[in-house]
């Protein structure tokens, strides 16, 4: 019994919901509303439908530009650097030839021998004596640590005026080479009629082989 109750309400309510659909949609503006709703509605279900593909490729393409960009900062930097080593690399070689003259990687005794003696010449001092210790003079230095700093010791008397001593003390301490001055004494001749001094003078001139020499 209550069951057909509710059957007859629920086609009544259907019935009346009919009627008032159809009432409503045989107006012509709700017809017209509802059919340009309708036709929006596909149109735009269609266009994002047709333009999907479009839209995953430019998804895609801006996730490659973002990603060749940030490649592309890298790379960059990666130059910026490289540039700086270069840089550094030619301020290295630039003073390579001022090292190599400071502490030289061999004995390089000629050379060392020639400043000596302009040395003396241009001051006017007269060499009585000029010694060295060992070392090779031409070939590898045997026996030696690679990387370990090696001294030539050398000794020398020399004869001249005060003035003049001084200023080649000065300028030998001031060479482009190294020249550790360990021992300076002067004295003067027996002549007491001269200003001539003796000046002894001992020290040490030093070379860096490096690892393959």
């Amino acid at each position: 019994m209550n069951i057909n109750n509710y059957v007859t309400r629920y086609q009544n309510t259907k019935q009346f919901a009919v009627k008032r659909f159809n009432l409503v949609y045989s107006k012509p503006l709700t017809k017209k509303t509802l059919n340009l709703i309708l036709s929006l509605f596909l149109s735009l279900f269609f266009i994002l439908f047709a333009l999907r593909p479009t839209i995953l490729i430019i998804i895609k393409l801006y996730k490659e530009i973002q990603l060749k960009q940030e490649i592309v900062q890298k790379m960059d930097k990666q130059i910026t650097n490289l540039h700086k080593a270069q840089v550094s690399l030619n301020e290295t070689k630039n003073l390579t030839p001022i090292v190599n003259n400071v502490l030289p990687p061999n004995a390089d005794f000629p050379r060392f021998e020639r400043e000596f003696a302009y040395l003396t010449l241009i001051n006017n001092l007269r060499t009585t004596s000029l010694n060295f210790n060992h070392f090779d003079l031409i070939g590898k230095t045997i026996n030696v640590e690679p990387k370990k700093q090696i001294s030539i010791s050398f000794n020398s008397t020399l004869e001249g005026s005060f003035e003049n001593i001084k200023k080649f003390l000065a300028e030998l301490e001031n060479l482009d080479r190294i020249v550790n001055l360990n021992k300076i004494s002067m004295n003067s001749q027996s002549s007491k009629e001269t200003d001539i001094l003796n000046l002894t003078i001992g020290g040490k001139i030093s070379y860096y082989p490096p690892e393959n020499y």
